[in-house]
């Protein structure tokens, strides 16, 4: 059976089929719950059931004073015909006008996001060049806590951690830190704990001004900025790798077809836990 992911189709077993159709529902309910948050913001909708709700009292007691003053047959229901119009204006169109305005506002603030990220890791990556020279351009150091791991790693295997400058590098990181924290206070960073993010940022730049005071660094150094750089990254792309887990899952029920070459994928690659270093080229 042949079946539909990321805009390819595949060709897959019956018992595959259905796996990763599993998957593919549970990551789109939680794509469309996580929209829903976004175009229905809570206080949107609590201001809106508190006016829903003045609305309705505002019909009891125009019904109860029609009764006494008026002596009409009118019921509940007739009322609250008659004030459909209001209430549509008031509340209905309100939020469709907010929902519109929200999904702009999202798509815009994501795009940004996305963009940062890559510059982010980007210049992040910078770190590693004087320790791993041109292989740094064959893969992301920061893409997974595995991967970063096994930089580190490779970093001790090879004995090529001794001592270095570093100013540079520190520069570039410091600078792009500086600018995540612009555009945190200006809210430009959706999807995230930005209270925590803000903490990594500090944590960060801490730690730069204690590198800067030295001429050279070792691999203890190396390895803790290493880690707070991670958190920072982790944090800024959590709208696209919430759902990374299952969609791991996904591939690797892919990658059993020798036809699809998933394996040949260079992000694929990144994402599995046997992920080497030397067989990049």
């Amino acid at each position: 059976m042949k079946i539909c992911y990321e805009n390819q189709k595949y060709k897959v077993s019956i018992r595959d089929w259905i796996y990763i159709l599993f998957h593919n529902v549970v990551l789109k309910l939680k794509r469309c719950k996580r929209r829903f948050n976004v175009v229905f913001p809570n206080r949107l909708l609590i201001l809106n059931l508190f006016v829903t709700g003045l609305w309705i009292v505002y019909s009891v007691l125009v019904l109860f004073f029609g009764k006494i003053y008026i002596r009409t047959e009118y019921g509940l229901l007739d009322v609250l015909w008659d004030i459909k119009e209001g209430y549509f204006t008031s509340v209905i169109f309100t939020i469709a006008v907010s929902a519109l305005s929200n999904i702009k506002e999202y798509k815009e603030k994501l795009s940004s996001q996305y963009y940062m990220y890559l510059e982010t890791m980007s210049d992040f990556e910078s770190i590693f060049i004087p320790f791993l020279d041109n292989k740094i351009q064959y893969f992301m150091p920061f893409y997974t806590r595995n991967v970063l791991q096994i930089t580190l790693e490779k970093i001790v295997i090879d004995k090529n951690c001794a001592k270095r400058f570093l100013h540079e590098s520190l520069d570039v990181i410091l600078k792009r830190i500086n600018l995540l924290q612009e555009n945190i206070k200006s809210n430009k960073i959706i999807l995230c704990d930005t209270d925590s993010l803000m903490r990594n940022c500090e944590d960060a730049i801490e730690n730069i001004k204690e590198l800067r005071l030295k001429n050279m660094v070792d691999y203890e150094n190396i390895e803790e900025i290493s880690n707070i750089l991670y958190k920072i990254i982790n944090r800024i792309r959590n709208p696209w790798r919430w759902d990374i887990q299952r969609k791991v899952k996904i591939l690797n029920c892919l990658s059993k077809y020798p036809e699809i070459e998933i394996k040949d994928d260079f992000y694929y690659r990144m994402l599995l836990d046997d992920f080497n270093i030397d067989e990049l080229n």
